[in-house]
């Protein structure tokens, strides 16, 4: 084998490494105007985006009532927008985490959290 092709064979197992490895870390919102897709390295990272996510962040572990899904999930912020992703235990923990993310964000929150069934 030449090394012209042992190189090529190492590209193309680099390139499937590596779109295999991101995964799926988007999610679509849709809304009557537009639809967009938010990832979590969308996550702004500006202070006052990060101060925001990670407000939240604290706010949700500090509740030991919270389990570890609810702990776990995606909080992305944007322009002062907070999107919620990823699934939860509960319907009542759905709502007290969106209920947290409304309180810090001034109700800027975009839920796209389900419950796990």
């Amino acid at each position: 084998m030449s090394f012209r092709h042992l190189f090529i064979g190492l590209l193309i197992s680099a390139t499937a490494c590596t779109t295999l490895a991101k995964g799926d870390d988007h999610y679509t919102t849709t809304t009557k105007e537009t639809t967009t897709t938010t990832k979590a390295t969308d996550q702004g990272m500006n202070e006052s985006d990060t101060t925001l996510t990670r407000s939240i962040r604290e706010k949700i572990n500090s509740d030991d009532t919270m389990s570890m899904m609810g702990k776990n999930i995606t909080i992305v912020s944007q322009n002062g927008m907070v999107t919620l992703k990823g699934a939860v235990a509960s319907q009542n923990e759905k709502k007290k985490i969106s209920r947290i993310a409304n309180e810090i964000s001034g109700n800027k929150v975009s839920d796209q959290m389900t419950v796990k069934k």
